[in-house]
């Protein structure tokens, strides 16, 4: 009894702390809109028309809690602009930007807009470092390959815009070194007047002349305006035709979560269907483009993997989910994309866990997505 009584009291105290932590957070670290910061802002329409899209079976989909507010029959783009902020600070470690009053740009976080998940030292108990002239960020507060391709890489699309073109010189702000997927895309996106500038993650950067670029997509909507789309296409894909042969398994045997436990069964039916297994991490980024870019159907449980759908042309999608409930980024990109969007959800409560996926009902989607 005595112990038990002693476990409550630590709980109690680490439950005191957190919400004190929280607390101290919120009131020193304060996450407001751009206007909010920039009062005297001028925001400047991005150029994209209009773009919604009809969702309706999003109605019935089981939407994962952070996703409730995409729950319409209708998508639609959100308003996009673009503006020139003067004397900011740039967090490196978080590739987030503040004003003076060291209040954080909401709009520049992207996803993480909760001031408990930002150590704070990295905002006051860091040295600065100045730089002048124009920049701007490539990366945002998560740089997985869905962030690089879905959020970060589309950012750039605005630098390639008036006024931004006819600048001499816009310096890309890249903590550490680019990895082999951002080496491959940014000499194909970028604009001539850019240059990969390398910060180190331990400054606080006092920049003179920071050009903020938009997301263009929301959390958890992976929908892309058909615009950027062309303009990404044009630079990325492959000057041949398609072919159009590939019937594609995403295979997860070498991630560090979200195991099929049973692919080898799957692989084996879906093998009679003219399918073929891939590990994408032992793929080159120009391989992977130009499979996906040939791709007819694909499969592959929620990861990072998905993302190569945005090289396919109107494709059959299925996405396997460990779990009771569907996360509807790549719903949305295809969407956009124009494929075909299928999914299955399993039985675990934990977005991470391995499972067990249900193969004949995967043959059978595959069957009737193939019969159609």
């Amino acid at each position: 009894m005595i112990y038990n009584t002693s476990r409550y009291r630590r709980y109690k105290l680490r439950l005191l702390r957190s919400k004190l932590y929280g607390l101290m957070h919120h009131h020193i670290l304060r996450i407001k809109s751009i206007e909010e910061c920039f009062p005297d802002i001028e925001l400047r329409p991005y150029g994209f028309a209009p773009e919604s899209v009809s969702t309706p079976e999003a109605l019935t989909m089981p939407y994962h809690e952070d996703a409730i507010h995409l729950k319409k029959d209708r998508y639609l783009v959100p308003t996009l602009f673009t503006a020139i902020l003067r004397d900011v600070y740039y967090c490196s470690a978080y590739n987030v930007i503040l004003n003076r009053k060291k209040e954080m740009v909401r709009d520049s976080s992207g996803t993480m807009v909760r001031s408990r998940y930002f150590n704070l030292k990295y905002f006051y108990g860091v040295s600065r470092r100045q730089i002048s002239g124009y920049c701007a960020s490539l990366r945002s507060v998560s740089n997985n390959y869905y962030n690089l391709l879905i959020r970060n890489l589309p950012r750039l699309h605005a630098l390639s815009l008036d006024p931004y073109k006819k600048l001499k010189e816009i310096q890309l702000l890249v903590v550490g070194d680019l990895n082999p997927s951002e080496s491959y895309f940014l000499p194909k996106i970028c604009p001539d007047n850019v240059r990969v500038t390398f910060v180190e993650d331990k400054h606080l950067y006092d920049i003179q002349t920071y050009i903020y670029a938009p997301f263009l997509t929301q959390k958890s909507a992976g929908y892309l305006p058909k615009s950027y789309l062309k303009f990404f296409h044009d630079q990325v894909l492959p000057k041949r035709r398609r072919k159009k042969t590939e019937r594609i398994l995403v295979s997860r045997e070498d991630a560090k979560t979200r195991h099929m436990l049973n692919e080898d069964l799957l692989y084996k039916k879906l093998c009679k269907m003219g399918f073929k297994k891939y590990c994408l991490e032992d793929m080159s980024v120009e391989d992977q483009v130009q499979l996906f870019y040939d791709a007819e159907s694909v499969v592959a449980t929620h990861g990072a993997g998905l993302t190569n759908v945005i090289f396919s042309e109107r494709i059959n999608v299925l996405e396997l989910f460990p779990y009771k409930f569907i996360k509807p980024s790549y719903y949305y990109l295809c969407k956009s994309m124009g494929h075909k969007y299928h999914y299955i959800c399993g039985d675990s409560d934990w977005i991470n866990d391995d499972f067990v996926v249900n193969v004949p009902a995967v043959c059978r989607v595959i069957k009737n997505t193939l019969a159609g």
